[in-house]
């Protein structure tokens, strides 16, 4: 029986609260399952899906490896070497977090470490240990910790309340895309004194100061947009997670997805058709029976063999 120590009450509370987020969330595909729980004496334990590719993190860093080592950008198996690759895992992500918001609740410390990828590739936002509700109609929150100074918004490390919370996951969002598709860190920490590009941002404007870097040249610029909009430094102006499922470099993919969704549903029903008429056509002679022998399994023509005992022996 676990022994009724600070430690393993502090951690049965943060289970607990991780399992009432869960349960308030409504299934969808791009967060993180709790498959079940258990409770093991004083402690509560909390069983997720399985994410076999592991997180987001160490696929950039082992894409990158293996681009070194002369791999193919455009390989199947590659998820944040392209475009599309970066569009399409950038926007499961942002309908993870769109479900939470919708569900009232804020993750607080969105990375590329809190985003993991099945075995099929589907992109899923998981790790609810420091998320929040809040309430629609009034967004408002009280800071209590900041988890990842790299990804956390300004207002977060200026103020001990925030007016809308959800702005502040747009940031770590924002963060996140720069990320997939520079391959490098944005900023240590949104402050003036401390940090070069954080206060380039906030004297010429995010969009200006992100370009002057040189390393968004290689990218679309409805993308170097977006990223614009999700780095605002500004929480009052900066784009919402609503707002950057509709942008048009999101729209890409999301025109995209309905395309290959309508495609197959059109495939599927030739293919039903096609099999019901065969059938429907298909003559008497032409109809198989299935008889077992010891060895194995034959097709004989029911119109052309007379079935004896013999056959069936």
């Amino acid at each position: 029986m676990t022994s009724s120590t600070p430690e393993g009450r502090n951690a049965s509370a943060a289970a607990l609260h991780e399992l009432d987020l869960h349960l308030s969330i409504r299934e969808t595909e791009n967060v993180v399952k709790m498959e079940r729980h258990s409770l093991q004496g004083e402690r509560l334990h909390l069983l997720h899906e399985h994410c076999g590719r592991g997180d987001l993190l160490e696929i950039m860093q082992q894409e990158l490896r293996l681009q070194t080592a002369g791999a193919s950008p455009q390989s199947t198996s590659m998820m944040t070497l392209t475009d599309t690759g970066r569009r399409r895992v950038f926007t499961s992500i942002l309908q993870g977090v769109h479900a939470l918001h919708t569900a009232g609740i804020i993750h607080m410390d969105l990375s590329p470490e809190n985003v993991f990828v099945t075995d099929s590739g589907v992109v899923k936002v998981g790790d609810l240990g420091h998320a929040r509700r809040f309430k629609h109609d009034r967004p408002s929150i009280q800071v209590l910790q900041v988890a990842k100074e790299a990804y956390a918004a300004p207002e977060l490390l200026r103020h001990t309340e925030i007016e809308d919370a959800r702005c502040a996951d747009a940031w770590s969002l924002g963060v996140i895309l720069w990320t997939l598709c520079t391959k490098r860190a944005l900023i240590q920490r949104t402050s003036t004194d401390s940090d070069k590009l954080f206060s380039r941002m906030v004297e010429r404007g995010t969009a200006a100061a992100l370009q002057e870097t040189g390393l968004l040249l290689h990218m679309p610029a409805s993308c170097a947009d977006l990223l614009a909009g999700l780095l605002d430094v500004n929480p009052l102006t900066r784009l919402s997670v609503s707002a950057a499922l509709q942008h048009p470099w999101v729209m890409q993919e999301t025109v995209t997805t309905k395309q290959q969704s309508r495609q197959k549903s059109i495939g599927n029903m030739i293919k039903k058709k096609g099999e019901e008429l065969m059938k429907k056509h298909q003559r008497p002679s032409e109809k198989k029976t299935r008889v077992r022998t010891a060895s194995a399994e034959i097709a004989l023509e029911s119109t052309r063999v007379t079935l004896t005992s013999r056959s069936l022996a």
